[in-house]
C-alpha cells in the first residue's frame, strides 16, 4: 500500500493540532512529524510514552496516520552528535537519547524515525568516517527494531552518502538501516533519477519535491527531476510505503511568489498521475 503523507512544517509554524487539521483538509493520508514543530525533544524527553499517546490521539482525532518522525541530529549535553564522529561509537548517553525517541515513536504509532548520518570527519580518511557511521547506525537500527520501529537516514549532498554508489555500499555496513530517499539531494549535484532509483529497495520512505542543478528547491515547472523514472521503478519493484510531500518556503521563495500549498499539491497530483500511468493500481 502507498500512503500520501505531508510534513507538518510545510505551511509554517503552527500548533500541531492546527497543522494536522490543515493537512487532513488537504486530503493527505498521513503526516510526517518533526522535532522542530509538532514533537519537540523537550516534550519527548519529559514523558516519551505520555507525549506519544497525545500525538497518537491527535492523529486519531483528525483521521491522519502517523508516518515518520523527522528527528535529525540528536544532542548530548548540548552538543550535536552524528554517527561519523569518533565519540558516537561508545557514547552511552547518545543511545539513551535515542531510546527516549524510540519509546515516544512506539507510543505514538509512528512507522519510522529519520536521523542524520553525518559528514566525513576532518583529519581522517573518508573510509574511517564511513565505516564508523555504519557501525553506529547498525547498532541504533537494531535498538529501533526492539521497539518495532525502522530507523532511516536521508542520503544528502553534504553527507557521506552524497553519491548513490556510496549509499548502496553503505547498506552492507548497516543492513538493518533504511533510507528516506529524496531525489533532490542528488539532482542538485547533477545526478539524475536514473542513477538514484537503485536505492529504492533500501528506502522505506520517500520525499517528493522539485529541484534542479545547483538549486535545492524550485517551482514544479522549473524542476529537472524526472519523476517518471521513479514511478516506473516503484511499479516494477512493487515498492510500498509512504510518500511525503516536503516543500516549505523561505522568505526569498515567498517574495518570488512561491506558495507551499500550491507546490505540495501540484507535486502530489503530478506524481500520483505518473504512478497510475506506470500501472500502479493502489495509488
Amino acid at each position: 500500500m502507498i500512503r500520501w503523507s505531508c510534513h507538518n512544517d510545510n505551511f509554517g509554524p503552527m500548533p500541531a493540532a492546527e497543522a494536522f487539521r490543515f493537512i487532513k483538509m488537504l486530503e493527505y493520508d498521513a503526516v510526517d512529524v518533526s522535532v522542530r514543530g509538532a514533537a519537540p525533544f523537550e516534550e519527548i524527553s519529559r514523558d516519551p510514552e505520555g507525549f506519544g499517546a497525545r500525538i497518537r490521539a491527535l492523529a486519531d482525532e483528525t483521521g491522519l496516520g502517523l508516518s515518520e518522525l523527522f528527528a535529525g541530529t540528536l544532542s548530548v549535553d548540548g552538543r550535536a552528535i552524528v554517527p561519523t564522529m569518533p565519540e558516537a561509537v561508545d557514547c552511552d548517553a547518545l543511545y539513551r537519547e535515542f531510546d527516549q525517541v524510540f519509546r515516544f515513536a512506539r507510543s505514538a504509532g509512528l512507522a519510522s524515525i529519520m536521523t542524520s548520518v553525518g559528514n566525513a570527519q576532518p583529519d581522517e580518511a573518508f573510509e574511517a568516517s564511513f565505516e564508523r557511521a555504519g557501525a553506529v547506525l547498525e547498532k541504533l537500527s537494531l535498538q529501533a527494531a526492539d521497539y518495532g520501529l525502522k530507523l532511516h537516514v536521508e542520503p544528502t549532498r553534504t553527507s557521506i552518502l552524497q553519491d548513490p554508489d556510496q549509499a548502496e555500499a553503505f547498506m552492507q555496513l548497516a543492513p538493518h538501516l533504511g533510507y528516506t530517499l529524496d531525489l533532490l539531494h542528488y539532482q542538485i549535484n547533477g545526478i539524475g533519477a536514473e542513477h538514484v532509483v537503485k536505492l529504492l529497495p533500501y528506502s522505506g520512505h520517500l520525499h517528493i519535491r522539485q529541484a534542479r542543478r545547483d538549486v535545492g528547491k524550485c517551482a514544479y515547472e522549473e524542476g529537472e527531476i524526472d519523476y517518471r523514472i521513479l514511478a516506473r521503478e516503484i511499479v516494477r519493484t512493487g515498492w510500498q510505503g509512504d510518500i511525503a510531500s516536503e516543500f516549505w518556503c523561505d522568505e526569498a521563495m515567498t517574495r518570488r511568489g512561491l506558495r507551499p500549498v500550491e507546490q505540495n499539491l501540484v507535486m502530489r497530483y503530478m506524481f500520483r498521475n505518473m504512478l497510475r500511468e506506470a500501472g500502479c493500481t493502489g495509488c
